[in-house]
């Protein structure tokens, strides 16, 4: 088949394509169809937010009941605002220890995340980049780890870490008053 200059190739449009349904006007059901789910989807969302809201809410509310009567009163909403007399109470009780707890967290979140990360990204690395004996074996190892629920390690740590004496007071050892 030739062209001649100016002429156009007619291509058959294909069989499988139909025009949609919403094309054309004055097809209410499906218009009420999706406004039914969208509702649907709404009340859903509404509800799950509702539900992981809510103890947020009573969290905030509780917080600024006075001392020892969180339970007291109304439940979710205020019987005034005791925020600064809460603080000061939790900062000062047991002789701050408090403070020390959360240094100790920040102290093994912030080192542990960042050894954790120095280390994996090494070992990435290397998994990936180079090619040495007992690599499938490694990687296969690493792999089963990540799928053991991490719950079965909270045992074995709390010997671990019992067997060590860093039980109660994580610097026992280190701290000056020892």
């Amino acid at each position: 088949m030739t062209l001649r200059a100016g002429e156009r190739v007619k291509v058959p449009a294909p069989s499988n394509i139909r025009p949609s349904k919403t094309s054309k006007p004055g097809r209410s059901s499906d218009r009420e169809s999706t406004l039914t789910s969208r509702v649907g989807v709404l009340a859903v969302m509404l509800v799950s937010a509702l539900y992981f809201l809510l103890p947020v809410w009573w969290l905030v509310v509780a917080a600024n009941k006075k001392h020892g009567e969180q339970f007291a009163g109304s439940g979710l909403w205020f019987d005034g605002v005791h925020i600064v007399e809460n603080v000061r109470i939790l900062l000062t009780e047991g002789d701050g220890i408090f403070l020390r707890w959360m240094l100790n967290s920040i102290l093994y979140a912030g080192l542990g995340a960042t050894a954790g990360t120095f280390l994996s990204a090494m070992a990435g690395y290397a998994l990936a980049k180079y090619s040495f004996p007992g690599r499938g074996f490694i990687f296969s190892t690493i792999l089963a780890a990540v799928l053991i629920p991490k719950i079965m390690f909270t045992l074995p740590l709390f010997m671990m870490f019992s067997n060590v004496s860093l039980i109660n007071n994580p610097w026992q050892s280190c701290s000056p008053a020892s």
